[in-house]
């Protein structure tokens, strides 16, 4: 069964954004604070970093041999969607 996590109203820009590694802003530093005493906006920020890292090592790791290209683009199209953030 699949988990949904859902941080806080509000929030899920500013954990995108922290997630990625921006650093500056108001609304981020208010973020930070934030996450330091909500668990549930912690599990959602981990959760992306999770998914980020995974990305991450989809996109380095070597093209294996046995995909055709028309595969490849294929997970090459679901890897740049995942990245997308939500809107």
């Amino acid at each position: 069964m699949e988990k949904v996590i859902k941080p806080c109203s509000n929030m899920s820009a500013a954990l995108n954004r922290m997630a990625r590694g921006e650093k500056h802003g108001l609304w981020l530093a208010y973020a930070r604070q934030h996450l330091k005493g909500c668990p549930r906006c912690q599990q959602a920020f981990d959760a992306i970093v999770s998914l980020l890292n995974l990305v991450q090592e989809a996109r380095t790791a070597p093209e294996p041999e046995t995909l055709d290209g028309h595969r490849w683009e294929a997970i090459e199209q679901t890897i740049r969607r995942a990245e997308t953030p939500p809107e």
